[in-house]
């Protein structure tokens, strides 16, 4: 961490302000105003100016926050397709049952079997708007899923899964 010094500037005969030159950083840095809200400020060339709120979710890091709002933008009524590996299930036709803290909830009525799958907020990578016929949006999961062989459970793994090749599994669009 720099040395940050203070300077004491007289403005007017007994009226002085303390100067502080703040180092470019990656961590936010914040302004308490007015005891009413923080402002988060960033340099911009010779002056400064305020980010907005997408900047500080970004600069925060909080990605399974944003994922969850991303989701819960989701009307309940539409069709979302995963982009994750896949395996004895489609990758249309999914809907978001719910999505809490920590999961994402997505219901799959199929011709033979319903079926549902908790997801960590961890394993998304991307929310998107796709407009395609059978995924009207697109949730891109990090993870391996496949379908139990005699329940509708399924199985949801970071890693490809004891005993199988990455051939059991279909990538998006290939379904």
């Amino acid at each position: 961490m720099p040395v940050i010094e203070p300077q004491i500037i007289e403005i007017e005969p007994g009226g002085f302000i303390v100067a502080v030159k703040v180092p470019a950083s990656l961590p936010l840095v914040a302004r308490h105003e007015k005891h009413e809200r923080f402002e988060f400020l960033i340099r911009a060339h010779e002056s400064k100016r305020y980010m907005t709120f997408m900047e500080v979710e970004a600069r925060l890091q909080n990605k399974e926050r944003a994922m969850k709002l991303r989701i819960e933008a989701i009307p309940a009524t539409a069709q979302v397709g995963l982009d994750a590996f896949v395996r004895e299930i489609g990758h249309n036709d999914w809907r978001v049952a719910g999505v809490d803290d920590d999961v994402v909830r997505l219901a799959k009525a199929g011709a033979q079997t319903d079926a549902e799958l908790v997801a960590p907020l961890a394993y998304v990578e991307a929310v998107y708007q796709a407009g395609e016929p059978d995924a009207e949006w697109v949730i891109r999961l990090r993870c391996y899923i496949s379908q139990h062989r005699r329940t509708a459970r399924l199985h949801l793994t970071r890693e490809l899964p004891h005993g199988a090749t990455s051939e059991h599994f279909k990538s998006r669009g290939l379904d």
